[in-house]
């Protein structure tokens, strides 16, 4: 898509790719402190660094979602083993609501203007309540 419009100037897609940089660089960062003296700073700069990751990637689907819709749970689902990998709470909570509000787009996207979008609100409290379950319940039993 970068290249499609190599003519126009977009700030505000090369800005919403450089806060999932500026996030990764985060990430980066705080896996390198874990083994540092450093491991106060770890769970501020994991929260930081998904946070940015995970919204950045989200804003660039929102407003140019050609490919990044298919990649997008991905990147979330991957930040979930991230965060059983790293053993964090606060990875663990942005990539939840990064997978709800992922949910909350698609369903709007493409059910809002049907017959079904009643049904599928409902079935969406469900998966919300499912899907925060889950999560809480994987945090307890593997991040501790």
């Amino acid at each position: 898509y970068l290249l499609e419009n190599a003519g126009a100037f977009q700030p505000e897609l090369w800005i919403s790719y450089l806060g999932a940089v500026i996030g990764i660089v985060y990430l980066l960062m705080s896996y390198a402190f874990t083994k540092d003296s450093n491991k106060q700073l770890t769970s501020v700069l994991h929260f930081f660094g998904s946070f940015f990751l995970l919204f950045s990637l989200f804003r660039v689907m929102a407003s140019y979602h050609q490919w990044w819709e298919l990649l997008y749970p991905f990147v979330a689902l991957g930040s979930m083993y991230t965060a059983v990998m790293l053993k964090s709470r606060s990875i663990m909570f942005i990539a939840t609501v990064s997978v709800i509000a992922y949910i909350i787009y698609i369903t709007n996207e493409y059910f809002a203007d049907s017959i079904g979008w009643p049904i599928c609100l409902v079935i969406l409290g469900f998966m919300f309540i499912g899907l925060g379950y889950w999560s809480v319940s994987f945090s307890k039993r593997y991040i501790k």
